[in-house]
């Protein structure tokens, strides 16, 4: 008797499809990981430019922005007015001359908090972000 070996049995084909499925169950999880870090630091570098811009004006006019829409043309060439994942930056000066001011994001998952902050615990990405007057207050640890 002879066999025909034209094609894949089909305790090979399941084989293959079982390594594709763990090679994949690996591997997705990383890649969305690596995604979420790489927004993170998008968004931590467009709120230094960001600070940087409001800093400029503030050493022309003498106070800070009201709001992020006044950086752009003259200080800031692009209106940055959302983080790495979409959501409004908060920003809101304050200070008896308006000297101080906050830039806030609220991280992957959208949510301001928590308080006290716990960020980069279990989820490293969801934690918020925080900034007063070029320093952040709250980031993830190595950046």
């Amino acid at each position: 008797m002879r066999r025909n070996s034209a094609g894949f049995s089909l305790i090979e084909l399941l084989v293959a499809l079982g390594i594709i499925a763990l090679v994949s169950a690996i591997a997705i999880p990383q890649i969305m990981s690596a995604l979420d870090r790489s927004r993170q630091r998008r968004t931590m570098s467009d709120m230094r430019s960001i600070a940087s811009a409001n800093s400029m004006h503030f050493l022309d006019e003498g106070v800070f922005v009201d709001g992020l829409g006044d950086l752009s043309p003259d200080y800031f060439p692009l209106t940055l007015r959302n983080d790495g994942w979409g959501t409004r930056f908060i920003y809101l000066k304050w200070g008896f001359l308006g000297d101080q001011y906050w830039l806030w994001s609220r991280g992957a998952d959208g949510a301001i908090g928590p308080f006290p902050p716990q960020p980069w615990v279990s989820e490293p990405t969801e934690g918020d972000i925080v900034m007063i007057n070029q320093t952040f207050l709250i980031a993830p640890t190595g950046s």
